[in-house]
């Protein structure tokens, strides 16, 4: 799917007054930065997005960091990804492709598990990334029929052991699609890919 300029990651830096009048003023040394982006579900009906998707009355927790936050520079120029839950590792897993963010994608979206069992298959992790960029419009419908991932209204969340949780879509809205769900992990506080459900899998 080609990548519109509207929904690729922009990378126009931010940087809080706070810190450039530290900057001017004493000559500090540069603190991380936020990198402004669009998230790939801008704009569609219903998907709001950031804080909108807090239920009401629930107050925001570690998990609910702003999605306008979860991608940020180190003052070394690292680009560091944050995904607390699972639409911000939707996010960056569309955006990943969408840039054709290889490295990025390897390094920072796909778990260590996952990596790990492409190595004892004898192949680069890095080959995860092609593997979806051939599927990247089965990823896209499926993130369309869950834009809030495990917060998206009748959406079925399984606990599959050792920690992986699985965002399901099911019914009639999954009866036509080729991937029905997505595997992720909590690792070192911040969730990573396992890998997509493809349909007919219990």
């Amino acid at each position: 799917m080609p990548a519109s300029a509207s929904n690729c990651l922009r990378f126009a830096a931010c940087v809080s007054l706070a810190a450039i009048f530290c900057l001017l003023a004493s000559g500090c040394a540069p603190e991380t930065r936020v990198v402004r982006y669009k998230p790939w579900f801008a704009g569609l009906p219903g998907a709001e997005g950031n804080a909108k998707a807090i239920e009401p009355n629930r107050q925001a927790t570690y998990l609910d960091m702003p999605e306008d936050q979860i991608v940020q520079e180190e003052p070394d120029g690292i680009v560091k990804l944050h995904a607390r839950n699972g639409r911000h590792l939707m996010i960056h897993i569309y955006n990943a492709l969408a840039e054709e963010q290889r490295d990025i994608f390897t390094q920072q979206i796909l778990s260590s598990r996952t990596k790990q069992e492409f190595l004892a298959r004898g192949k680069d992790p890095a080959e995860a990334f092609d593997m979806l960029l051939a599927m990247e419009d089965d990823v896209i419908d499926l993130f369309n029929a869950m834009p809030f991932a495990e917060r998206t209204p009748g959406l079925f969340v399984e606990h599959r052991g050792d920690k992986i949780q699985r965002i399901r879509v099911s019914g009639l809205q999954a009866q036509h699609m080729k991937l029905v769900g997505m595997d992720m992990v909590m690792e070192r506080g911040e969730y990573r890919l396992v890998w997509f459900v493809p349909s007919g899998v219990k």
